[in-house]
């Protein structure tokens, strides 16, 4: 598989979301099982990851067996990683122990459940990795990458994590733009308020230019707009995400 496909804008909306648990009476035993869902706004969603691990744990019974996430969005898969409620990579690890288990799936949200919207991630147990739910694009979990690196103006520098300020957005991106130069294949995702700002578009151009200088084509760079609830307390400069394949995935044809 070769590098990750090359993007321009994808503007869209993000709005809050319930958890959903839809039950599985009336599927085919050896069709796929839907366990229920994550969407944005969701309270205590570290709880029901857990529980969907405890369900599709006491479901397994053959090396066959997967896990699946299917995010539901009208963006490439690599995008919607960024984009959905929550990092889709982090419930792949908890909820499979490994990430090699879990298969990533991506199609459109009306395809999904009825209640599903832009962002979610649907939870579903296979009993055959053959017979999966619906879907636009599969990945194996373990052969993607995704790194956060500015969230709500917090800078996640390895496991420090400090506020971004004028002073040390420079370095933040000479830190990204090291990232990306050593990962030909990934797409450098950028999230802003849809809402017009100046700061907030002087901090994104700048941004961009930076990684530009620093030898980063802008054909590996996204941005998203999204509608932020309260856009006034938005933050000031752009979520910063980087996703990408593993090597194992630019060698090998994924087969879900």
């Amino acid at each position: 598989m070769g590098c990750l496909a090359k993007y321009s804008k994808f503007p869209f909306g993000l709005g809050l979301l319930l958890f959903v648990v839809m039950p599985s009476f009336g599927q085919k035993q050896n069709g796929p099982h839907y366990l229920g869902s994550i969407s944005r706004g969701d309270e205590d969603v570290a709880e029901n990851v857990y529980r969907f691990r405890e369900m599709a744990l006491s479901s397994r019974r053959t090396k066959a067996d997967a896990i699946v996430l299917r995010i539901c969005s009208s963006q490439p898969l690599p995008i919607a990683l960024a984009a959905a409620a929550y990092n889709p990579l982090w419930v792949a690890q908890k909820i499979g122990n490994n990430t090699e288990h879990v298969i990533l799936l991506r199609t459109s949200p009306e395809d999904c459940n009825r209640a599903s919207g832009e962002g979610t991630i649907e939870v579903w147990f296979a009993q055959n990795a053959d017979v999966i739910p619906k879907f636009r694009e599969s990945y194996k979990a373990s052969d993607l990458s995704m790194q956060t690196v500015v969230s709500q103006d917090d800078w996640y520098n390895g496991l420090i994590t400090k506020a971004v300020t004028p002073a040390n957005f420079l370095e933040i991106m000479k830190e990204i733009s090291a990232i990306a130069v050593s990962d030909r294949c990934s797409v450098i995702v950028f999230q802003v308020s849809k809402a017009p700002n100046s700061t907030r578009t002087a901090n994104l151009r700048s941004a961009q230019s930076q990684l530009i200088a620093n030898g980063i084509p802008k054909d590996r760079m996204v941005v998203l707009f999204r509608n932020d609830v309260n856009a006034e307390n938005s933050s000031r400069f752009p979520d910063i995400t980087i996703v990408g394949n593993s090597v194992k995935a630019r060698t090998e044809t994924i087969q879900p």
